[in-house]
């Protein structure tokens, strides 16, 4: 018969190998993703999903766990113990354990599938993210940087083969950190543009198909395991219990936030109104720059409001500081 020891012990210390390989190579791989590194990756993403599925969909292993479940009121466990029996069962259960064997097999089959797309999004992304990176012909299109960044952009060129041209890699997320630097507006515009069109671009990086069949298997998973969508499978064993409790909050906080982000936009655009020569509207590239204006003005060492007059700006000057002060009130309250 199941025990604690023979059960839960016996699982938990199963497969420690295994984990300690597979976290080295998952880091290396994710920190020096090299073609040949890549390759292993995508070999062994239906490996790793099948590994996995053979464990927690074991139907006797799973007999074993769901039987101390059962008995947990008459077991002496600790706390901790009884946490790691109830934890095993959900994942398992959660995982398609209790599925026939039909079903297991057409669900082994998702996972595998789903591994190998996924492990491709992620490849197509990143071989995307470094051909989009930006060239720049001269030093004066990054105005805003430090030395070291455009010195480091000047290597990233040369290590390209554009000797005396800077190169402004990207970063996986789309906002740029250089945006809130950068003063010339159409370098920031190119930086923004080239991160949004990261594998959407017809080429072999792009990712809209493999997004699609993602979508489209995510959705039959769900349904083989009982559920309405991806979205109810997934925070079914989450916090929130269900889809319709996130979309509820989420709700909640849509319109607040919808406010919030039209006060700043009204409140930095009037920054550009009063302190460019030729105003123009903003828009998304624009948005980090001016908010670092904000920022800087007012997390200065001097005070900002004699700072701003006494820099020349007037009258402008003292509006752009009461639109300042409104704009930290009204982020202070958000």
């Amino acid at each position: 018969m199941p025990t604690f020891e023979n059960t839960m012990v016996a699982l938990e210390a199963s497969g420690e190998l295994l984990d300690r390989v597979a976290h080295a190579f998952y880091t290396v791989s994710s920190a020096d993703a090299t073609d040949e590194i890549q390759a292993v990756d995508e070999a062994l993403a239906p490996l790793m999903a099948a590994h996995q599925d053979a464990v927690r969909l074991d139907a006797h292993l799973y007999w074993r766990v769901k039987t101390l479940f059962e008995q947990l009121d008459e077991l002496e466990l600790t706390a901790e113990q009884r946490y790691l029996v109830e934890r095993h069962y959900k994942e398992m259960t959660h995982a398609g354990a209790a599925l026939d064997p039909e079903a297991k097999e057409r669900l082994t089959a998702l996972n595998q599938r789903l591994s190998t797309l996924n492990t491709t999004f992620e490849k197509n992304l990143l071989a995307d993210t470094n051909d989009l990176a930006v060239v720049f012909d001269s030093a004066s299109e990054l105005d805003g940087l430090t030395e070291g960044e455009l010195s480091a952009a000047a290597r990233s060129a040369a290590d390209r083969g554009l000797d005396g041209k800077y190169l402004i890699s990207l970063t996986l997320f789309t906002g740029h950190p250089y945006l809130s630097s950068l003063t010339n507006r159409e370098s920031r515009r190119r930086i923004m543009e080239a991160s949004r069109s990261r594998a959407s671009r017809d080429n072999e990086n792009d990712n809209r198909a493999v997004l699609i069949e993602i979508a489209t298997l995510r959705a039959e998973r769900a349904a083989l395991l009982g559920h309405a969508s991806h979205a109810a499978y997934v925070t079914s064993d989450e916090t929130a219990g269900t889809s319709q409790a996130v979309e509820d909050m989420l709700r909640r906080l849509a319109a607040p936030a919808a406010r919030n982000a039209e006060t700043e936009r009204e409140a930095l655009q009037a920054i550009i109104d009063e302190t460019e020569a030729e105003p123009f509207d903003l828009e998304a590239h624009d948005w980090a720059f001016y908010t670092e204006k904000v920022r800087a003005a007012g997390m200065t060492s001097t005070p900002p409001p004699c700072a701003l007059v006494r820099g020349g700006a007037g009258a402008a000057g003292r509006r752009l500081l009461r639109r300042h002060t409104a704009l930290r009130r009204h982020l202070h309250r958000a």
